[in-house]
């Protein structure tokens, strides 16, 4: 789980199901890989639920501005530091919506939407004339 994690520090003492320490080269690199386009050696291909967790981290990273930090008194005196944090709040709330945009274009393309069509209007009579 720690290569999964890209590990920054080793537990291995204080974790059960670590059991030897992760090596300082792989701890270094992945401390240096933050933020960093994904390396053309990373073979692992990216499936729908990466794109979820990507959505989950955006949207709980907005949550928590709204919720923790646009209620503090310093935030809420200060007219620039609102705007700041709405400004913030519109970024990630964008990064959101792009983060579902690539989404959908790799796992649900348009072409495989579902079609909706009108009920025929004898079904819908249908389906009132069953309550009365």
């Amino acid at each position: 789980m720690g290569i999964w994690l890209n590990a920054e520090f080793s537990n291995h003492e204080g974790c059960g199901w670590l059991n030897e320490p992760i090596p300082v080269e792989e701890l270094e690199a992945n401390i240096n890989s933050r933020g960093q386009p994904m390396s053309k050696k990373d073979k692992r291909k990216l499936d729908a639920f990466d794109y979820h967790e990507a959505l989950d981290r955006a949207s709980m990273i907005r949550d928590i501005m709204e919720d923790q930090l646009a209620c503090m008194p310093a935030i809420r005196k200060h007219k620039k530091l609102r705007k700041s944090l709405e400004k913030s709040m519109d970024i990630i709330g964008e990064l959101y919506q792009d983060i579902g945009r690539v989404s959908d274009k790799k796992f649900h393309p348009i072409d495989s939407a579902p079609v909706f069509v009108k009920a025929p209007d004898d079904l819908i009579s249908t389906i009132y004339d069953w309550r009365a």
